[in-house]
């Protein structure tokens, strides 16, 4: 028996192409609504409001429910020019991401049929924030 995607073609394109509303979503909305939907899952979810005191990088979000592994994520918009991670987001995104029991990702708004997936299925492939050929 093989391993399958619980998920169709048609909605792996649509983790890649963002919409209008993507586009439009401001990153305190997109945090809002991973919020809502980490609730409604039931993930714990945690968000450092005021990084000033904190490590410089550490993602933004952390979502977390036994027996799954911890999840790390750093939110974006999609506004490619002026919505990039820092040196310090990175660093830290590769690190945990090869930390046993945990994923990290960076997600912007046209990950969301993914990441409603990822937090609603056992089984899923992870797709890290780095993969070899981003190196």
């Amino acid at each position: 028996m093989t391993d399958q995607l619980p998920v169709s073609e048609a909605d792996l394109a649509t983790f890649v192409e963002p919409t209008v509303a993507d586009r439009l979503m401001g990153e305190n909305d997109f945090q809002e609504w991973l919020r809502d939907l980490a609730g409604t899952t039931g993930w714990l979810y945690y968000h450092t409001h005021r990084s000033q005191f904190s490590a410089s990088g550490f993602p933004d979000t952390v979502l977390a429910k036994p027996p799954r592994e911890v999840i790390y994520a750093e939110l974006k918009t999609e506004d490619l020019e002026n919505s990039q991670p820092s040196i310090d987001q990175w660093i830290w995104l590769y690190t945990l991401q090869h930390c046993a029991g945990t994923q990290a990702y960076l997600w912007r708004p046209s990950d969301r049929n993914y990441i409603e997936h990822l937090l609603t299925n056992d089984r899923l492939p992870y797709i890290p924030a780095f993969s070899s050929e981003s190196i």
